[in-house]
């Protein structure tokens, strides 16, 4: 689970998920594994959700509500949950 923090926070996860994030530019996030604790299925997911991420703009423009400041801040609305690796036969 990936949520956006307030500026001036930093990276807020453990394992691969900070790895990745750190990697990605990410600067203000807070990060949890749910349910694996599999590196590589998380690296997986928290690339796969850096790739979903969006600007705050865009997001409140899509709801209605335009935002009259330039915010610079990526906002994920996807929970997401990746299958596990299949295993080689």
């Amino acid at each position: 689970m990936l949520r956006p923090a307030s500026p001036g926070t930093g990276v807020i996860a453990r394992g691969a998920v900070r790895i990745v994030l750190e990697m990605a530019g990410v600067e203000n996030a807070l990060g949890k594994q749910i349910g694996s604790k599999n590196a590589l299925n998380n690296a997986r997911a928290t690339v796969v959700a850096v790739q979903k991420m969006r600007p705050f703009r865009d997001v409140a423009r899509e709801r209605g509500n335009p935002s009259g400041r330039a915010v610079e801040v990526m906002v994920l609305e996807v929970a997401f949950t990746t299958p596990p690796h299949p295993t080689p036969p």
